[in-house]
């Protein structure tokens, strides 16, 4: 082998070290995550105690119960509503028009014994109280009256190969479309909102008082009709801004510094605030649980680089001469 052809064999070891690198996400690392019914392809029993679990309005819905969206991944998504199967939510309706299972909403207040919502959800009694916003006074906090929502229960296990790696976080992933036929209210403000919540089961990690919620959208609207259209069996609303294959909404957990397996709840959910009329809902579509990608050093990356433009320079000088 010529000079010349050793320092190219260089050149292609280094290049491909550096591509290696690069693309490397550690295929042998224990890091392992249990989730069941991503795309809500599978039929739902939200009473079986095996992946999703449901309260109130909650169904999968295949296309033939939702018609004004249709799903992003295959023929099924999670549909979740304010709606009562009773009662008359919303002006020219009849009851059970925006409900789609037959059940209704539960309680969702923050006195003790009518926060059914929260409690399914594993929350404390105050959690949707959440700030208002465009109201007379955004110092007082939103009431919420009723809902409902899905939860499910995964596992992560990470031993320390992950964490030496970096590869010891996971981010979650879904579509969304907030659905509603509440207007923003000249006094109260935003009303109705979606949401979601993740975190570790285990109270020792994770005190119920220490468990947030992360608002999806609200009822942030006031040019709807009032009152609805005769016949109405649209929602007037939808935010389908993150409901397509193009705009995923994401979540990073934060980093597991411990080797275990850990059990993490990640639950959504729709409320109605201040009255029971007005329905809003929740589509939820394509969530996914993976762990973080292994992270490019940029020091270490840096001296490959340098090093294959080193051997390449050298390459050229010996070939000049």
């Amino acid at each position: 082998m010529t000079l010349s052809n050793s320092f190219k064999s260089i050149s292609l070891v280094t290049g491909g070290l550096l591509l290696s690198y690069v693309g490397f996400t550690n295929p042998a690392i224990a890091f392992s995550v249990t989730f069941n019914n991503s795309g809500f392809e599978d039929s739902i029993d939200f009473n079986d105690g095996n992946g999703w679990e449901g309260t109130g309005d909650t169904l999968r819905d295949s296309g033939n119960i939702f018609t004004q969206i249709a799903p992003i991944t295959g023929s099924s998504q999670a549909l979740i509503t304010t709606g009562r199967h009773t009662e008359t939510d919303d002006p020219n309706t009849t009851a059970s028009t925006f409900n789609y299972s037959d059940i209704n909403p539960v309680t969702a207040t923050s006195d003790d014994g009518a926060d059914e919502l929260q409690d399914f959800l594993g929350l404390s009694t105050g959690a949707l109280s959440i700030n208002r916003s465009n109201s007379d006074d955004d110092t007082k906090l939103r009431t919420a009256k009723e809902g409902s929502g899905i939860y499910q229960d995964f596992t992560v296990t990470i031993d320390q190969s992950d964490i030496d790696d970096g590869t010891n976080a996971f981010y979650l992933s879904f579509n969304w479309a907030y659905l509603t036929n509440e207007p923003t209210d000249s006094r109260l403000g935003d009303q109705d909102f979606a949401f979601f919540t993740v975190f570790d089961t285990d109270t020792n990690n994770t005190p119920v008082a220490n468990r947030s919620i992360t608002v999806l959208d609200d009822s942030n609207d006031d040019s709807f009709t009032t009152p609805l259209d005769s016949g109405l069996t649209d929602f007037q609303e939808t935010n389908t801004s993150s409901y397509s294959n193009n705009s995923l909404y994401t979540y990073t957990s934060e980093p597991i510094t411990t080797p275990g397996t850990y059990t993490y709840r990640v639950g959504f959910g729709v409320v109605d605030v201040d009255g029971l009329d007005r329905s809003s809902g929740l589509l939820l579509d394509n969530f996914q649980v993976q762990e973080v990608p292994f992270e490019f050093s940029p020091t270490a990356g840096i001296a490959l680089m340098l090093g294959l433009l080193g051997c390449d320079r050298l390459r050229r000088r010996m070939r000049s001469r």
